[in-house]
């Protein structure tokens, strides 16, 4: 549910176990007031009128919403922008807001320039999630430096601790857990893949998070290509990220009348640990997450493990056979079906099937008790080519000059 305080200028967010609330300040810059357990709308305006209007330093005035460049301000902006003229940065002006159903729109305008931005929020229902993400509009030629999804912003605690995922080729979600260091600490992938270096996701909580208890904040970006999230810690104890596509170099140049849309951040807040928030993400990817399925997933059989790259037509027919007997429903050539894939170093890319191995290029099961979908499913790994590979379209290569 979203309600709204025109009054306090606030808006409030509630889940069924959560609420997440924030306000326009006099500048009409958003800031962040609330991120945790469930509050009503008149508890969520007194707190956003005891919260301080500057730091106990007063070099920052913290907890906006979303970052933008320019003003006091000295953390890692959301949004970065460069005009034709050469000038930079964002000064806030408040529009209008709209809610349909379970999302909520902020529009805003820069003060000066023909640019604009809106801040969309959305909940899905029996979930505690807050999708967020940022469109920008140009009505005038603009690059776009940074364009993040979102900003998260947590309470003051002692202390921080972030997890966060890591891995290599077999040792893939690794769990790290770090304690987060005054400053700032960056997770970002170049690769423009899908990689098992690391998730883009992260996880904090005040050093007392377990299983079954404490407090555990938590986010994860929807996209699969290079990405930036920026982990800060401030001498006050607060911590906060901003994250989005794209990593530093790179520039999206916007004609008058584009947009840019980002991929969507999700948050998500529990109270009762790293289980309860384990628990809360994989309900809300099985219902929200992923495509539509039958009720009952398929019984596969993959041959790999029985042949690896030592494969043939009729010896797979033969194990289709064999695994149809068992009930198995479908039946997977792993690898080395395509073009010269006879090892892990050669004929990745070469996507066609290998006439040596599969002269029909396809096969069916004579003999099997019921129906065998023998090449329903075939493994592709697009991501990656050998360099002996025959396909030349779409795969990146190292120039190396004269």
């Amino acid at each position: 549910m979203i309600t709204h305080d025109s009054e306090a200028r606030l808006w409030l967010l509630s889940t069924p176990g959560t609420s997440y609330t924030f306000r326009l300040d006099a500048d009409d810059v958003p800031r962040h007031v609330h991120w945790g357990r469930p509050l009503t709308l008149e508890q969520a305006v007194v707190i956003a009128a005891d919260l301080p209007t500057e730091d106990p330093g007063s070099d920052d005035p913290g907890g906006e919403e979303y970052v933008v460049e320019g003003g006091l301000r000295f953390g890692a902006p959301s949004l970065t922008v460069r005009f034709d003229d050469g000038v930079r940065g964002f000064e806030w002006r408040f529009v209008s807001h709209t809610v349909e159903d379970d999302r909520l729109t902020l529009s805003f305008t820069d003060r000066v320039r023909s640019l604009g931005l809106d801040l969309h929020y959305r909940l899905r229902e029996g979930h505690d999630q807050i999708e967020r993400w940022a469109v920008l509009t140009a009505d005038e030629p603009v690059d776009v430096l940074r364009l993040d999804s979102a900003a998260w912003t947590l309470p003051a605690r002692d202390d921080y601790r972030v997890s966060h995922v890591v891995g290599e080729w077999g040792r893939e979600f690794q769990l790290q857990r770090d304690r987060v260091p005054v400053g700032e600490t960056v997770f970002t992938s170049r690769l423009g893949i899908t990689g098992q270096h690391a998730g883009p996701w992260l996880m904090l909580d005040a050093q007392d998070a377990a299983e079954e208890h404490g407090e555990v904040w938590s986010a994860a970006l929807a996209w699969s290509g290079s990405r930036r999230i920026t982990l800060r810690r401030d001498p006050y104890g607060r911590a906060s990220w901003t994250g989005g596509f794209g990593h530093e170099g790179l520039v999206w140049k916007l004609g008058a009348g584009e947009r840019l849309e980002t991929p969507v951040f999700t948050g998500l807040y529990a109270p009762d640990g790293f289980g309860g928030t384990s628990r809360r993400w994989h309900a809300y990817v099985e219902r929200q997450v992923l495509p539509a399925r039958p009720a009952e997933r398929p019984l596969i059989f993959n041959s790999w493990e029985a042949t690896e790259f030592d494969i043939t037509e009729k010896q797979q027919t033969e194990l289709a056979e064999l695994a149809a007997g068992l009930g198995v429903e479908v039946f997977v050539v792993d690898d080395a079906w395509f073009g010269a894939r006879t090892s892990d170093m050669a004929g990745l890319g070469d996507w066609w099937p290998n006439p040596d191995r599969f002269p029909k290029a396809t096969a069916h099961c004579s003999s099997a008790p019921r129906p065998c979908p023998l090449w329903a499913r075939y493994w592709s790994g697009r991501s990656r080519a050998s360099v002996s590979a025959q396909e030349g379209g779409g795969v990146l290569r190292q120039h190396v000059g004269d």
